[in-house]
Parts: structure tokens; C-alpha cells; sequence
């Protein structure tokens, strides 16, 4: 009624309710997201510094002198799904392929960008796997990258 001209306004009687939508714009969105990710990411990697993987919890037998490299995995492990170990070896490719393929007594599967061997699950995308792969992500010290995914579930 108080729209109205016509109509009579009683002043005791009409009510206004005004509303105010407020959202963050992108750009200020985008920072918290990063932010948050930020700080998933730093806590990652402090638990993962304070507590690097055994063989147990890999489910594989450790390669003789590879590095473990923390902070790669705690920016792969982001998601709640999977948990990535990502290793680094001086030895070549073949060399790494054919230790783990004695001691895991399985063929590894050529994916075209590395090879896989099903921990659990099926190939050519296993629920886990081993992955080893030529080095493009380390400086030149590292000849071959291990990745070990493991499911949080």
C-alpha cells in the first residue's frame, strides 16, 4: 500500500524493508581461495617434513638413494582423495623400471609418459599405482621421478 499514491499511508501501519546483497568480487574471492590453499598446502608439507613415508605406509620397498621430495608432494596432495610421494633418483629410468618390476614381481604398463604398476586397483588408471617417469620437474640432479598415489579412503 505504501507504493501506492492513491492510497492513504498510516504511519504506524507501513513498513519498509530494505535488503543489501553484498559479494565478494572475484578477484577478492580468488585471493581467499588462495589463501586457504595456501595454508592446506603449508600444512602439508610441514606433517609430510616431520613425518616422511616408510615402506609401510608406500606398501613398496624403498628405492636404493632416492630423495624424497616434500614440498612436491604436499602441492600434489592438495585434494582429500589422494596423497601423492613423489621421489627423485639419479639413475636412469630403466634401471628404476626394472627394480620395481623384480620386487613388485609385476609389469609395469608404458602410458607414454612414464610407466605404471598397479599397487591396487586396475591398469592403465589404478585406485593406486607407482609411476616412474623421466625427469622434467627437478634440476638436472635427478634422472628419474618415482610417484607413489595412495588413496585416503
Amino acid at each position: 500500500d505504501s507504493f501506492d499514491t492513491r492510497a492513504k499511508i498510516v504511519k504506524d501501519k507501513t513498513m519498509l524493508t530494505i535488503t543489501s546483497y553484498i559479494e565478494k568480487s572475484e578477484e577478492a574471492y580468488e585471493e581467499e581461495q588462495d589463501a586457504i590453499m595456501d595454508e592446506v598446502f603449508n600444512d602439508r608439507l610441514a606433517y609430510l617434513r616431520n613425518n616422511p613415508p616408510t615402506e609401510k605406509l608406500l606398501g613398496v620397498p624403498f628405492y636404493p638413494g632416492w630423495l624424497f621430495r616434500a614440498e612436491q608432494s604436499a602441492g600434489m596432495s592438495l585434494d582429500d582423495e589422494y596423497s601423492y610421494y613423489i621421489f627423485a633418483s639419479t639413475d636412469d629410468l630403466k634401471k628404476v623400471l626394472k627394480f620395481y618390476e623384480q620386487k613388485l614381481n609385476k609389469k609395469a604398463f608404458d602410458s607414454g609418459f612414464g610407466y605404471i604398476i598397479a599397487l591396487k586397483g586396475s591398469l592403465p588408471i589404478p585406485q593406486e599405482g607407482l609411476t616412474i617417469q623421466e625427469n622434467t620437474m627437478f634440476d638436472g640432479t635427478a634422472q628419474t621421478v618415482i610417484t607413489i598415489q595412495k588413496s585416503n579412503y
